[in-house]
């Protein structure tokens, strides 16, 4: 089923006359929005295509139910076929077969998200190839697998073939400075020119919604007391073990707290079994994936969002999703998350990524909240105005600009 799409905040001024006729490149796809990477290629995709240009996404087929051809939004998605059991093919394989795809397709922009599509359709570099640099392929591949050589060979394979597709960009994205960092310690020598240009929310979809009642009722979440939610890929690097070693201290001053864990993953039993072991597991509650018709009343029903990345954290869709939606954003002082929040207000950031240290941020914040509710009220309607500045279209608008 292809995954919900609801793009309101398009506007009519920005439709051009003339299109050009754009590629873009991905090793995810928007058939199945399970994370960040997804979103950003979605909305970049659909909002060019809403434009009047002609964009078509060739990207890795995400899973074997997954169409060869599937049209969203306008926007035609072809899937490069590769067996996830195999690692040559799912890497090299599909590279070669991207180039094959590529003959019939003839585009006038190419803009890429990740490397290993890329590297087979960027070809000979005569199509002018912009590339988003959203985290480092070879830390993303090493976060997502055990220590051993079946991970060096991954992750040094992924950085080799990401430095050959930087090398032939003529312009190089980030959507923050914490990713222009890493994009330099992981490529100086290939890299030239760089561009910022800021992940987005959808402020018409992403907005204080519903009764939160009803929304706690939906997820089968307690009524009473505050509820704390965090979205997130069950992966070691977002931190949640973290946080789950957090709750026991923030239930002891607020013990009708909730702990709310949207997302899937390989870390899931691991971090049920956590929970058990820690004794929270009665105010916690693994939701699993949550449908994007379902986030803005989740996320507004949230008295608090935690982010407790422990590494690399490039920009945080859901921070600004969060935000939009007028709920507080607790996050760890990681990767971008200093970039989003400390202009909104210094005090939501955690010093470090340690449970102690997080814990006693979220009870502050809490605690605050509970004393003054006027006050808190206030506040997450300055959390909503202050996302309007990431919204979709301004990051767009510059993306455009790097079109022929």
């Amino acid at each position: 089923m292809i995954p919900y799409v609801k793009l309101s905040n398009l506007r009519e001024s920005s439709v051009t006359l003339v299109g050009v006729k754009v590629l873009l490149l991905a090793d995810v796809s928007p058939w199945q929005v399970i994370g960040g990477a997804e979103r950003v290629l979605r909305e970049h995709a659909v909002r060019l295509a809403r434009r009047g240009h002609r964009v078509v996404v060739l990207c890795r087929q995400p899973a074997p139910e997954a169409p060869p051809i599937v049209t969203i939004n306008e926007v035609e998605v072809r899937h490069v076929r590769g067996e996830r059991r195999w690692p040559w093919d799912w890497t090299l394989g599909v590279a070669w077969r991207a180039r094959k795809m590529m003959r019939d397709l003839s585009p006038d922009a190419l803009i890429a998200y990740q490397p290993i599509v890329c590297w087979g359709a960027s070809g000979d570099g005569r199509v002018p190839l912009v590339y988003c640099f959203l985290s480092p392929a070879s830390d993303e591949y090493a976060t997502r697998h055990a220590p051993g050589l079946f991970r060096r060979v991954g992750s040094t394979l992924l950085g080799w073939i990401e430095s050959r597709v930087i090398a032939r960009a003529k312009e190089v994205v980030v959507l923050s400075e914490f990713s222009r960092g890493e994009l330099r310690r992981h490529h100086g020598r290939n890299v030239g020119k760089v561009r910022l240009i800021l992940g987005g929310v959808d402020t018409q979809v992403f907005r204080p919604v519903g009764d939160p009642s009803v929304a706690r009722d939906e997820v089968g979440l307690p009524q009473d007391g505050p509820l704390l939610v965090t979205i997130r890929n069950l992966v070691p690097r977002m931190g949640l073990g973290v946080l789950l070693r957090a709750m026991p201290e923030v239930l002891s001053e607020i013990p009708n707290a909730t702990l709310a864990i949207g997302g899937q993953g390989p870390l899931r039993k691991e971090l049920e079994q956590l929970s058990e072991i820690l004794g929270v597991h009665s105010r916690v509650r693994f939701l699993g994936y949550v449908e994007e018709e379902r986030l803005p009343s989740l996320l507004s029903a949230a008295d608090l969002f935690v982010l407790p990345t422990v590494l690399m954290e490039g920009f945080g869709l859901v921070t600004v999703e969060a935000l939009a939606c007028g709920t507080p954003v607790v996050g760890t002082s990681v990767g971008a998350t200093p970039e989003i929040l400390a202009p909104l207000d210094e005090g939501l950031l955690v010093a470090d990524a340690q449970p102690s240290t997080l814990a006693k941020k979220i009870v502050e914040r809490l605690k605050v909240a509970a004393d003054d509710p006027d006050q808190n009220a206030r506040f997450r309607r300055s959390c909503r105005e202050y996302a309007k500045k990431y919204d979709w279209e301004f990051a767009v608008d510059a993306l455009e600009g790097s079109l022929p």
